[in-house]
């Protein structure tokens, strides 16, 4: 994950890579498992659950751009 020197995060591309189809669940697993107790595997098991539930809600895709 990318960060600004404040500590705010700017990117993850694991991330990016998960919700644009370019990285598996699976792989992201594999990605995240060595870093489970800390918070950015922590973050990428998140970003697996969040586009879960996004995909059964009916709602993937059609977040607004935060600034």
């Amino acid at each position: 994950m990318a960060k600004l020197w404040q500590g705010l995060e700017v990117a993850c591309l694991e991330g990016i890579g998960y919700r644009n189809g370019w990285i598996s669940e699976e792989r992201m697993r594999e990605i995240a498992q060595p870093m489970l107790r800390n918070q950015y595997g922590q973050y990428l098991l998140k970003v697996i659950d969040e586009m879960k539930e996004e995909i059964n809600s009916g709602t993937f895709g059609q977040k607004e751009m935060r600034g």
